[in-house]
């Protein structure tokens, strides 16, 4: 299998996105999923979209078979994180221990044969066309998520203001407070619950074969 992992995050208001596209071995689309969550930190949001995507297909079943799975991540930090596994925050941390559990640790729901990853370059900067669509996908996908979560936000600050304005309205009080600074959670807050795609869509084939090591 060829999966494809992204994220997108803005680091202001603390809000990101995941997204993952799963492809056989024939370039064909059978899975793919995406996920709010509220993190700040890109390099651990691109680690949960590997840790998401791991524990998502170990569920429905994907690793019970053996063969080999192809990881693509256009992030150098993330797989810097993965090859060394010492992060330097608790929340990538908690990433690299789910993907361990879920990807690495052999049990009756792992059967994997070979795992490896791969750096993509991102945004269609990859020279072959199967990698650099299926890094898109998943950039999409993690982009749709996070502006989901964003305008859920937006939505529910703006009607909190309305109800607070009419609360002190009603009670004489002054409509404006100092508030102090929103904490931001330790750990991701699932919004948004995955989402599979059937297989909907053949890739074309390659103009040319072309080997994974020239991925990047």
């Amino acid at each position: 299998m060829y999966i494809f992992t992204d994220a997108s995050t803005n680091q202001k208001d603390g809000t990101s996105g995941v997204g993952f596209v799963v492809k056989n071995a024939n370039r064909k689309r059978i899975f793919s999923g995406s996920q709010a969550l509220m993190c700040a930190n890109n390099n651990s949001a691109e680690l949960w979209a590997i840790a998401y995507c791991c524990q998502l297909l170990q569920e429905a079943g994907f690793f019970k078979t053996k063969e080999d799975i192809h990881f693509f991540v256009d992030s150098k930090t993330a797989l810097k994180s993965l090859q060394n596994s010492n992060p330097s925050d608790d929340l990538s941390l908690e990433a690299l221990q789910k993907i361990d559990t879920y990807l690495f640790q052999k049990n009756t729901a792992n059967h994997l044969e070979n795992v490896a990853f791969y750096q993509a370059c991102g945004h269609y900067r990859c020279s072959i066309p199967f990698i650099a669509k299926g890094n898109h996908e998943a950039d999409q996908l993690a982009l749709h998520a996070r502006q989901e979560l964003e305008n859920f936000l937006f939505r529910k600050k703006h009607f909190q203001n309305i109800v607070d304005i009419k609360e002190k309205r009603h009670k004489g009080e002054p409509l404006y407070v100092l508030e102090n600074p929103e904490v931001r959670p330790q750990t991701p807050t699932k919004i948004c619950s995955f989402h599979s795609s059937q297989d909907i869509f053949n890739i074309s084939a390659f103009a040319q074969e072309a080997s994974l090591q020239h991925c990047s």
